[in-house]
């Protein structure tokens, strides 16, 4: 039977929409974060980061290409801003996994495995992992695992809910419901009921209402307010959605956050590929780079890794109706940031951008390089649904 006590304790984390399980404490500290940008879609390695102007004309590039003043990195002829940041960029191209289906490529690039299922998340997600290392939530109440946007694949599986993403969506949810002086009251009230029996184990409670009264009170819900910026700054980043969500990005890992998610979709161009990426490459271009400058100016460049990826590369030759298919063999990804050499191209394709020529990248590469930048061990186990101890990763660290 819950009494009086239970219910207050109970009620000041009902205040945040969350149950108490939700609320972990954190074993490990330090600054390192990852922001994932996810090209939901597919996204064309050719026209991103893998054009080749030598290629014959039916494979190549349809918006030309631009190269780097200081390296050897290229891109597609529309990324004019993020080109001059390759000093703080890698380029993966040798990325592959053979996966053509869109539900399955995203769940393998998400979690590093494969699954036969459209419709079940095997395993958890890059971001759940960091999650459950350094606990749900932070000592300031900052969500460790925030998702901009909704991403196959990319909760927790059996690691358990509470280590799922925080909807940036629900970010009213953070704030007092009530005034602050009666929330005040009610927690005296709480103090003073806890001096009144000390002799039952109140320990776990304890530290997840410590946690809630930081969520509350230490202005959490403040720093999913964009609003908060110079507008010097949200100039900088532009207003697309791709833009804000940028700057969201920016102030949630400032504050704590240690993994943030990003979905930027609309790359699924079977036709009229032109098109569409001129309406998708400028406002990302526009808002990477701001990302890239503003945690630069603010020191926090080599403790971020910003990943670009989506599923799946498309289909190297232009199909019949101006557009490229999807193709697995191939794909988009990206490193910027962390504290890693720069500048480089990691990898190679052949000649027509078609498959690796190297040896291949694959999803658990990428799991392997989030846990390396974040100074989680590598031999990390996990228990699955079934009892069995689970690798985190078994790849190699790509940077």
């Amino acid at each position: 039977m819950l009494n009086r006590r239970s219910l207050l304790q109970i009620g000041a984390l009902s205040l945040l929409g969350m149950d108490a399980d939700a609320l972990t404490v954190p074993a490990v500290q330090n600054d390192k974060s990852v922001v994932l940008v996810f090209l939901a879609g597919g996204p064309t390695h050719v026209e991103t980061f893998n054009p080749i102007p030598n290629a014959p004309t039916e494979f190549r590039s349809i918006i030309d290409s631009v190269q780097a003043k200081d390296s050897d990195i290229m891109m597609g002829g529309l990324w004019n801003n993020l080109i001059n940041h390759t000093d703080k960029i890698n380029v993966v191209n040798s990325f592959a996994h053979r996966n053509n289906s869109h539900a399955q490529a995203t769940h393998w690039v998400m979690t590093s495995h494969n699954t036969k299922e459209n419709n079940s998340q095997e395993h958890p997600s890059h971001g759940s992992v960091v999650s459950r290392y350094f606990g749900s939530s932070q000592e300031n109440g900052m969500p460790t695992y925030v998702r901009q946007n909704g991403i196959y694949g990319s909760d927790a599986s059996y690691l358990g809910a509470e280590f799922n993403p925080f909807e940036s969506s629900r970010k009213d949810n953070l704030g007092l419901n009530i005034d602050l002086e009666r929330f005040r009251d009610r927690q005296n009230l709480l103090t003073q009921l806890d001096k009144l029996d000390r002799n039952i184990n109140t320990g776990p409670i304890d530290a997840y209402k410590a946690q809630a009264y930081a969520i509350l009170l230490n202005k959490v819900k403040e720093a999913f307010d964009i609003d908060k910026e110079k507008p010097k700054t949200k100039r900088l980043y532009g207003k697309s959605s791709i833009g804000k969500e940028m700057l969201l990005a920016r102030r949630l890992i400032e504050n704590g956050t240690k993994f943030v998610s990003v979905s930027y979709g609309g790359w699924d161009m079977h036709r009229d590929i032109e098109k569409g990426l001129n309406n998708k490459i400028p406002p990302l271009d526009k808002a990477l780079s701001a990302f890239l400058e503003d945690i630069d100016q603010r020191g926090m460049l080599k403790d971020t890794l910003v990943i670009i990826t989506g599923e799946f590369g498309r289909t190297p030759k232009i199909n019949n109706n101006a557009g490229r298919d999807h193709w697995g063999a191939l794909s988009t990804l990206a490193f910027a940031g962390g504290d890693y050499e720069q500048g480089r191209i990691i990898g190679r394709s052949d000649t027509k951008a078609t498959a690796p020529n190297s040896l291949p990248i694959t999803p658990m590469d990428i799991r392997a390089t989030v846990l390396d930048h974040m100074e989680v061990p590598s031999n990390l186990t996990y228990i699955d649904t079934f009892g069995r101890p689970q690798y985190m990763t078994t790849g190699k660290v790509i940077l």
